[in-house]
């Protein structure tokens, strides 16, 4: 195996890390137990570097050898007989090491080694394959020719040399390092969150700031470093990536000035974020998101939140934030990139001071060195401050910020990440609507559907919708304010029940807990906790200054402990029989009722469709989906009202009436136009009780689309056909909806159950005009056919559908 490993570390680089676990798992596999090796290699400082593990007592087998630029290596190995030689360890570590491509200098392999820049090009290749985040860094002296000038070519040499232990030594097997020449080195390494780049780049300016160079005293030895960001899909190679690296402290375009003592990120695709000028938006977005690895999606202020969430002591602070700043030298700018939501990253060092402070600020809220110190921000016009117990520990003048603001903090409680400090849920009326907010302001943003009421004259899902803010309560013992904003005109049933919680009396909240499935204790609190903090607002700048208030304190923020509940007609049995659904499953179901059909379909939707085969709709909503769906209802009068839905009677007769026999109604003016209902009826009449009888195809009412100034809005109902047959003496008429989409939980029992009134009530109608001339008339089935019956597969509404159908399983 040992022989597979050497040929791989032939064929590309692998990092100190990777060699440290590929040499555990050849012993593990290989030996077991019974055999261990460990390296320790030594650098001229005599610092040394340990890859393996030791065994029990003492080594059977040990050796020392050199490598280039005094590199020394000490070989261990503990085993109970002699299957593993020293000098397969001693290939194995050399294969790590590169041996063969290292320069005397440095001890490293170097570029202008034989091939090895192919070896460079074979491992991005492969890293690219397995989708690994790859950063290319080119590191370069600034001013080294004065070095070799004032000291001489010898003592340059030995600079050099002690320069690329610190660099090893900080990088410490995360990366593999590269001698380009004289004084340029290159860094390639893998990272999972983007501020692993500048966090390991800032640990190496650091331990070069701070180190004492033997060679030269007082040397102050700076560089400019490059980085360049590949992607997984860039067609690349080692040396494309190393001139952009170059390229991004040291432009080659004519001009280009060298950027010296500094460092520099470029990624093919950096995303432009949009100001906004509300500052409390920027101080909101800090104190909703304390946890936040990524808040500003720029890796020079997230790495700062991070490094000032990790410092010890309070006078610390600013001299390391300012060394920071003035290692990235950022251009500042009046873009408040704070104020807006981002999902890219960049790399951009166009910065405001307003986003730097507000960064400091995260990373002290986020850091438990410094608990239980009093915190404030005060912002006066151009002046920003942070100030701890008084003092001023940051300080900066911003010429773009317009306004004031201040905010102050008693940390007599230390923040961690079980405590959610969004306070605010956002009700967000109708997918259409669109909002100019970050929307990680709120704890959630629950989305409610207003396209049932627009192209059926539905009412909207608020059961759903009050099952997950009662979720949200359970969840977050920090949430206290429900947001609405968007369409109220077409989510009414919402905007009802919220803003007349405190309404609510005992019948109210038992009707409310039997429709979202959650116990009458939650839908009680909920009514305690929210009667006095449902707000709505028609403008985005009063609603975001009303959830900025509401995060003013955080005196009083409290860890989660989640909580989850779940709650006879049963007449079901969970496994549905095959002489029962008499269609294929996911074509269609033959039931009695529509209290039969109601739970059937739901059962089919949730557990018989493939969950692979989800769709993402308009609105970015998941959902499970049938098409063309039939549900045959061979006794459609009796029980047309679902368990679920007993108490609805009179929702499920409004929506009938306002949708078929309103003159006005969304369908009924559709099957009125151009007298089409009167021929129709008139048609069905002639067929069964003329002279001559006849079962009639013909009879079909069509609903139009809606389309108006080029606005094309097909509605949820299509088509219905009436199909009078004979059946002895008696006509039998049967009819037939096509629906163009449905959704399952409401949509579907309302329109189920105003499809068979309405048949009831043209089948009255036919029946009055008939009278005397074809004996007895009567309904007889009614066939539903959905293009598109569809479940929304959000956590709320498919606690819901798992109610009902546990309701009536046997």
């Amino acid at each position: 195996m040992y022989k597979n490993i050497i040929d791989r570390m032939n064929d590309e680089l692998i990092t100190g890390n990777e060699f440290r676990s590929l040499l555990n798992t050849y012993l593990s596999n290989t030996f077991g137990e019974t055999v261990k090796i460990q390296y320790i290699l030594s650098d001229k400082d005599k610092y040394d570097y340990t890859y393996g593990v030791a065994g029990k007592g003492r080594e059977q087998l040990s050796k020392v050898c050199k490598l280039e630029d005094d590199y020394e290596l000490q070989i261990k190995i503990w085993q109970d007989n002699h299957e593993l030689t020293l000098d397969i360890c001693e290939e194995l570590f050399k294969a790590y090491w590169n041996n063969n491509y290292c320069d005397s200098v440095c001890g490293l392999p170097a570029t202008d080694r034989g091939v090895f820049t192919s070896k460079c090009d074979k491992t991005i290749e492969k890293w690219q394959k397995n989708e690994k985040n790859i950063a290319f860094v080119m590191m370069d002296l600034d001013n080294f020719k004065q070095v070799n000038s004032k000291h001489g070519y010898n003592i340059g040499t030995d600079v050099i040399s002690e320069f690329s232990r610190i660099l090893f030594k900080a990088i410490d097997g995360k990366g593999i390092l590269i001698h380009q020449n004289g004084d340029e080195f290159d860094l390639l390494f893998t990272y999972e969150k983007y501020t692993q780049i500048i966090e390991l780049l800032h640990l190496i300016y650091i331990e070069v700031k701070k180190h004492k160079f033997y060679s030269v005293k007082d040397l102050d030895l700076t560089m400019a470093i490059g980085v360049y960001i590949i992607t997984p899909e860039e067609q690349t190679n080692f040396l494309i990536a190393r001139g952009k690296a170059e390229a991004a402290y040291h432009p080659k375009e004519k001009n280009g000035t060298k950027q010296r003592n500094s460092i520099r990120i470029v990624k093919d695709k950096n995303f432009p974020f949009v100001r906004d000028d509300i500052l409390e938006t920027g101080l909101l977005r800090v104190l909703a998101n304390v946890y936040n690895e990524n808040l500003f999606h720029n890796i020079f202020l997230d790495y700062i939140s991070y490094m000032v969430s990790n410092i010890v002591r309070l006078d610390e602070i600013q001299d390391k934030v300012k060394t920071y700043l003035d290692w990235i030298n950022p251009t500042y700018d009046s873009k408040h990139r704070s104020t807006a939501f981002c999902e890219k990253w960049d790399t951009s060092i166009s910065l405001s001071y307003f986003d730097i402070i507000l960064a400091c600020l995260q990373g002290l809220l986020k850091n438990n060195n410094i608990a239980k110190n009093n915190l404030s921000l005060k912002i006066d016009k151009n002046d920003i401050q942070i100030n701890i117990e008084g003092e001023t520990i940051l300080h900066y003048c911003d010429s773009s910020i317009c306004g004031s603001l201040s905010w102050s903090h008693k940390k007599n409680t230390v923040l961690t990440e079980s405590v959610k400090t969004n306070r605010s849920v956002l009700v967000l009326a109708g997918y259409t609507t669109e909002l100019n907010l970050p929307k990680d302001v709120f704890y959630k943003i629950v989305k409610v559907d207003a396209r049932p009421f627009l192209g059926g004259g539905l009412p909207d899902l608020w059961a759903a919708t009050l099952s997950e803010l009662i979720n949200c309560m359970k969840e977050n013992p920090n949430f206290n304010d429900i947001a609405i904003f968007g369409d109220f005109q077409n989510t009414k049933n919402v905007i009802e029940y919220l803003t007349k919680i405190s309404l609510w009396d005992a019948s109210k909240m038992q009707y409310i807990s039997k429709k979202t499935y959650k116990p009458y204790r939650d839908v009680l609190e909920f009514k305690d906790k929210f009667s006095n903090h449902i707000n709505t607002f028609n403008d985005e700048k009063n609603l975001i200054k009303h959830v900025f208030e509401c995060h003013k304190s955080m005196n009083d923020l409290i860890a989660s402990e989640n909580e989850r509940n779940m709650s006879s007609n049963r007449f079901m049995k969970r496994v549905l029989p095959n002489d029962h659904l008499k269609l294929e499953i996911i074509d269609g179901c033959k039931t009695d009722t529509i209290s039969h059909a109601f739970p059937i379909v739901l059962e089919i939707l949730r557990g018989k469709l493939d969950k692979t085969k989800v769709i993402i709709d308009q609105a970015g909503r998941q959902l499970l989906e049938l098409t063309d769906f039939k549900i045959l209802l061979e006794n459609p009068q009796k029980d047309k009202l679902p368990e679920y839905y007993l108490s609805d009677r009179e929702i499920l007769d409004d929506y009938y009436n306002s949708v078929f026999i309103e003159p006005e109604g969304l369908f009924r003016k559709r099957i009125d136009k151009n007298d089409q209902l009167q021929e129709t009826i008139n048609h069905v009449v002639l067929a069964i009780s003329g002279e001559k009888k006849y079962a009639t195809r013909r009879a079909i009412l069509i609903v139009d689309n809606e389309i108006t100034h080029g606005n094309y809005s097909p509605l949820g109902l299509v088509s219905i056909w009436l199909t009078p047959r004979f059946v002895n003496d008696n006509v039998v008429i049967d009819y037939s909806y096509t629906w163009r989409t449905v959704e399952a939980i409401v949509g579907l029992p309302l329109s189920l159950y105003a499809s068979v009134k309405f048949a009831e009530y043209l089948t009255n109608i036919i029946k009055e005009k008939a009278i005397d001339k074809s004996g007895n008339i009567e309904l007889g089935q009614v066939s539903y056919i959905a293009h598109s019956l569809h479940m929304f597969t959000d956590e709320e509404g498919m606690n819901i559908v798992r109610g009902i159908i546990n309701e009536v399983s046997v």
